[in-house]
């Protein structure tokens, strides 16, 4: 008598789950350990991680690291449904000049008192963890507005418009999901930042530390999101625009029933949210305001100091 084989089927939208949630606690776990590695190897280090200040800046690092572990998987997910365009590679060059300037640059802006052994080493490595699913996120909406524009040619080519308002519906999804992760990935470094903050000022109350750099912090980012947004936004925009038109063209004599046209034209503009601003989505205007409410979020923390 032979005995069947015994299999357990995980599906694989639960076994996603369970790589996600295990990257979360291996970012968490390696947030906490690249500020604790050797935090008692100097006498001010060790009176600066013995403050609940200190301990709360703690678990906000884990916090953000935890959730830029567990958020490169759906961004790899979203890139994939892309196709790749060259012409971001300037932006791609650009975007990491900038990011080696201000990380350079940020030896210099951050307060004058280090108290954590090795803070200068622990904090860059902690900003290019970060960095890289940040850039996952700005990649994808550089791409979403690649694919607009080449959907804008298709269109003026003759392209099936039906075909591609599947497509359309699909880039404008892609990006608001995009942006919010930016936001998120931001909001959460914004938010640590007021921490370190508060917990310096807990070991030194006289540190030249002012809330107002937290302030900027939240500002230049949620500066710097709108900037990467809006040009992409405005690509999709254009083609939603043609969409619009080619579906349910203006006619250049009188139809045969305005109302009916009328209310065509309504519901695929409806369909299109033709009337949407770049701001108008609540997702959208959230994500771009994440890393200024973040700010003005650790200023309230730290009220008192």
């Amino acid at each position: 008598m032979k005995l069947r084989k015994f299999t357990i089927t995980v599906p694989g939208f639960f076994r996603r789950d369970i790589t996600i949630t295990l990257l979360g606690f291996i970012g968490f776990g390696a947030g906490i350990g690249i500020i604790l590695w050797r935090a008692k190897s100097t006498l001010e280090s060790q009176r600066f991680i013995s403050s609940p200040e200190f301990f709360v800046w703690l678990l906000l690092i884990g916090a953000q690291t935890a959730l830029w572990f567990a958020i490169v998987i759906p961004l790899v997910e979203l890139l994939r449904t892309l196709s790749f365009d060259k012409r971001i590679l300037p932006k791609c060059g650009l975007y990491a000049l900038g990011f080696l300037l201000l990380l350079a640059e940020s030896k210099y802006s951050r307060p004058e008192v280090h108290p954590l052994a090795y803070q200068t080493i622990k904090m860059p490595l902690i900003s290019v963890i970060g960095s890289i699913a940040g850039t996952l996120a700005i990649v994808g909406i550089w791409l979403v507005q690649a694919a607009s524009e080449r959907m804008e040619r298709r269109l003026e080519s003759g392209a099936e418009h039906t075909k591609e308002v599947k497509i359309f519906l699909s880039l404008q999804t892609k990006l608001e999901r995009f942006l919010l992760a930016a936001g998120i990935i931001v909001g959460a470094a914004t938010l640590a930042a007021g921490g370190l903050r508060n917990a310096t000022l807990a070991y030194e109350k006289t540190a030249p530390f002012p809330r107002e750099n937290v302030l900027l912090y939240g500002m230049f980012f949620s500066g710097l999101l709108a900037l990467i947004y809006v040009p992409a936004y405005a690509s999709l925009s254009a083609v939603r625009s043609a969409l619009h038109d080619a579906m349910v063209p203006i006619p250049e004599t009188p139809p045969h029933s305005w109302n009916g046209w009328y209310s065509d034209r309504k519901a695929v503009g409806e369909l299109l949210q033709v009337q949407s601003g770049p701001i108008a989505s609540f997702t959208n205007g959230v994500s771009i305001l994440t890393p200024l409410a973040a700010s003005l979020v650790a200023i309230l923390l730290g009220a008192n100091k």
